[in-house]
């Protein structure tokens, strides 16, 4: 489906596709009124008999985003219960047929983890 939502004072959208392969890709940009402030590629998967989420950030040019965001990250999943999946740094939870919360921790600037959520609406 298509979700829209914020995160960091930007527009976030994010596709997520048919499952094909055995893979469930999706797309995502960030942006603003003066345009995309960075891409995402991702994917659900099986790998070892677990579910992964992997995914890789790019700038507006298509080029690797620099620094740890950049690196292709793959996170395995920790745990789930009714409609939420944790994996290993980021968390998947679906309120409703049309809402879901995005939950994943970074870096602060002062190198210490901190949680940010994106709450999203289905378009």
């Amino acid at each position: 489906g298509d979700w829209h939502g914020e995160v960091f004072g930007l527009n976030v959208n994010h596709v997520v596709f048919s499952q094909v392969g055995g893979q469930l890709p999706g797309r995502g940009r960030l942006y603003n009124d003066e345009g995309i402030v960075l891409y995402e590629l991702s994917s659900f998967f099986v790998e070892d008999g677990k579910l992964v989420y992997r995914n890789r950030l790019f700038d507006a040019g298509l080029n690797v985003s620099p620094g740890p965001t950049g690196d292709m990250m793959t996170r395995a999943v920790v745990g789930q219960g009714d409609n939420i999946v944790f994996f290993d740094g980021i968390t998947f939870a679906k309120n409703a047929d049309d809402c879901a919360v995005v939950s994943f921790v970074l870096p602060s600037d002062n190198g210490e983890p901190q949680k940010h959520s994106v709450f999203f609406t289905k378009q």
